[in-house]
């Protein structure tokens, strides 16, 4: 049963939108009534909240009693594409790091690694201990080691078999992005707009700053000066409408 008012129908449990009070009178005229149910997704709050069942009701002034049910067809064909068409969306995966990301933090990781000053490190056992705020500590490590061994040092992994102990203290390894964008925003409707850039900036710099201390295992005492290093990359993304354009100071980006 339809409700002629437009409220919650207690059989169905949906919204129905009637237009009888709307409809044209015509005394001589015939008119047919034809109803349908689609599964909207994201339907308009005009009509109902998100998920509910919603029933359409069209009406069309008719001389042929069949022209009624060739309007309401089209109407159905045409309502379920495009509410099939709104609501599908396909997203692809997407690591927690982009690659691009992971480049620029490694290679600031390198660049920073290679600016360690000190004294000969040829056959020198070294027993590396690191600390940081976040898990990235252990690739800063890793980092430092790969450096130390390329110039002869032998890392070992118990302090009792080393003659040196390196302290590494990280104090920053990560990135800062900075959006600029001007043009029209998307804006999700029933017909979605995408966006429309006019001009954009998209630049992402990743920073890699390292305090290095020695120590002699046996004594305690510090080995010279404790000393920073820091590593630093940029990838920048512009667009001009229509044109994009990418670029960057680490070698196999963009």
């Amino acid at each position: 049963m339809i409700s002629d008012n437009p409220q919650y129908d207690t059989n169905m449990g949906s919204r129905f939108v009637s237009a009888s009070n709307v409809s044209p009178s015509y005394p001589n005229a015939h008119y047919s009534q034809t109803s349908f149910e689609v599964k909207v997704n994201q339907a308009s709050k005009l009509l109902t909240d998100s998920g509910d069942r919603v029933r359409l009701v069209a009406w069309r002034h008719q001389r042929d009693p069949h022209e009624a049910i060739g309007c309401s067809g089209e109407l159905a064909f045409f309502l379920t594409g495009l509410a099939s068409g709104c609501s599908a969306k396909r997203t692809l995966t997407q690591t927690p790091r982009s690659a691009t990301e992971q480049l620029l933090l490694s290679t600031a990781a390198e660049r920073s690694a290679t600016q360690i000053q000190g004294p000969d490190f040829l056959g020198v056992p070294l027993y590396l201990e690191v600390a940081g705020l976040t898990n990235d500590a252990a690739f800063a490590k890793e980092t430092v080691a790969n450096e130390l061994q390329a110039r002869g040092a032998i890392v070992v992994t118990e302090v009792t078999k080393a003659t040196r102990t390196v302290k590494i203290l990280v104090q920053a390894l990560g990135t800062d992005q900075t959006e600029t964008f001007f043009g029209i925003p998307a804006m999700n409707s029933i017909i979605p707009i995408p966006e429309i850039t006019l001009f954009g900036r998209h630049r992402q710099i990743a920073r890699s700053r390292l305090q290095f201390t020695m120590i002699d295992s046996r004594t305690g005492q510090t080995v010279g000066q404790a000393q920073e290093v820091e590593g630093r990359t940029v990838f920048t993304r512009m667009t001009i409408l229509p044109f994009a354009f990418e670029w960057s100071d680490v070698v196999g980006l963009p």
